[in-house]
């Protein structure tokens, strides 16, 4: 593996190696999942721990507003209603 380092300090990746870019937005990354078939009502954002999306925490709302963006509809928004 071309990565050194260690948990608390940090990890840095040897020379010679690339990788592609690894920060997307929340919107591309429901572009990109949609794509490919990511099965968004198995993934789960929610700031509370009720098992299910709120749909009302900073993060419920996050996701909203990616899906809104992609003009795609949340399936987990949708089962938490």
């Amino acid at each position: 593996v071309p990565i050194e380092g260690e948990a608390g300090v940090g990890y840095v990746m040897r020379a010679g190696y690339e990788v592609p870019p690894l920060m997307f937005t929340r919107d591309e990354i429901v572009k990109i999942g949609s794509r490919f078939d990511t099965p968004f009502d198995l993934t789960y954002a929610c700031k509370t721990d009720l098992g299910t999306h709120c749909g009302t925490c900073i993060d419920c709302a996050a996701r909203h507003r990616a899906f809104n963006a992609a003009k795609l509809q949340d399936p987990a928004m949708a089962a938490a209603r």
